[in-house]
């Protein structure tokens, strides 16, 4: 999870010993709160509006794809959409004066701003405090001609009254996103390159998958992980990317003026995530199965397809290893005590019971010696 999730801000020292007193009651209440977290939460969104962000000077072509994601935002979704291209000339004023009349005229309480950009961004990290985007890259890949820091414009948005959503087609695109911020979903992490075939672009997929949900109620967290599982599936090189808020529900897509829809059931997936939970103490059978027993009567029966399941544990220590469904990894809270493993497509596949065979010692006889020593 390191590598995926923004760095953390510093932390007091009761912080840093309060994320290292964990046992298995706080992992469970922090399950909990993912699995809770990660399903349909109900219409709280009277409006919902989109704007999408381009440069003048693009020159990859994303206004046919930037079209049609605002088409099904519009046609699925019915919510208002828009479009603005950043000019060449005094492109970061133009942009601010933008960004702030389009997010006051819009800054309600039961109102959800969805903001996308499509084009090139320069490499940031996680604790990065600008982080620039443009419409032209050299043959190196460095940001060329205008460019504007979208970090420190979009942060004057967030204040605004009403709920955030980043949607980012870029290299580095993840770095939208700072701790406390907006959920976002992005093209990929920090300081990696996306996808630059049409077919296969983050903004393709996107709206293949909403697409293919057909406007049922659906998490961003669960429209992430049928992306991952596509991009997975289809050996496509850079896979997406999911930040959530921290300690919200993820943000429920859902149409607008129409009848309630049932909400989408999670698509059972043999794609997972391993993690290492790192413990207070050791680790013993009796509460292992005390947790497992926890996990079957506390979880709620619809949620219980999710399949979280303990891949091993050891006497004499304080590490726990587990599988999870990839929308529930994403959205478990910050902690040093997760730990990411691997991407996994099913359980523990060996046979504990079967020990593999004892090879003894090889003999320490003259006959066991190299030729020079003899």
């Amino acid at each position: 999870m390191d590598n995926l999730r923004p760095a953390h801000s510093r932390l007091t020292r009761a912080q840093f010993r309060q994320q290292h007193l964990l046992n298995l009651k706080t992992f469970s209440n922090d399950l909990q709160e993912a699995l809770s977290n990660a399903q349909p939460s109900g219409g709280n969104f009277k409006s919902v509006e989109v704007l999408a962000l381009r440069f003048e000077n693009d020159t990859m072509g994303v206004d046919a794809l930037e079209r049609e994601l605002l088409d099904v935002f519009q046609s699925v979704y019915h919510y208002n959409t828009s479009s603005f291209v950043i000019p060449v000339i005094n492109s970061e004023d133009h942009l601010y004066q933008h960004l702030i009349k389009w997010t006051l005229d819009r800054a309600q309480k039961e109102t959800l701003r969805i903001y996308v950009y499509s084009g090139h961004g320069a490499p940031a990290g996680t604790t990065d405090l600008t982080w620039w985007i443009g419409g032209q890259v050299d043959a190196h890949g460095n940001l060329r001609g205008p460019r504007v820091n979208i970090r420190a414009l979009l942060y004057s948005c967030e204040r605004f009254d009403g709920e955030v959503l980043y949607i980012f087609d870029c290299c580095s695109a993840g770095s939208i996103a700072m701790r406390d911020g907006p959920e976002a979903l992005t093209a990929c992490g920090w300081e990696q390159e996306s996808s630059t075939h049409p077919n296969w672009s983050f903004t393709r997929v996107l709206i293949d998958t909403l697409k293919d949900i057909k406007g049922q109620p659906t998490p961003v967290c669960q429209i992430f992980s049928r992306m991952y599982r596509f991009c997975q599936q289809n050996q496509i090189g850079r896979c997406p990317l999911h930040i959530p808020k921290m300690g919200r529900p993820s943000i429920t897509l859902r149409p607008l003026h129409t009848a309630s829809t049932r909400p989408i059931q999670p698509v059972r997936t043999h794609n997972r995530v391993l993690l290492c939970i790192t413990l207070n103490g050791g680790v013993s059978v009796p509460s292992i199965q005390e947790w497992q027993r926890w996990l079957t009567t506390n979880v709620p029966a619809d949620v219980l397809g999710v399949e979280v399941k303990v891949e091993a544990a050891f006497s004499g220590s304080c590490k726990l290893l587990i599988t999870v469904p990839v929308e529930i990894w994403t959205m478990l809270p910050l902690r040093d005590n997760y730990h990411f493993v691997a991407h996994v497509t099913s359980n523990n596949t060996l046979d504990t019971s079967t020990p593999l065979p004892y090879r003894p010692a090889a003999p320490s006889g003259r006959e066991n010696r190299p030729l020079a020593e003899t």
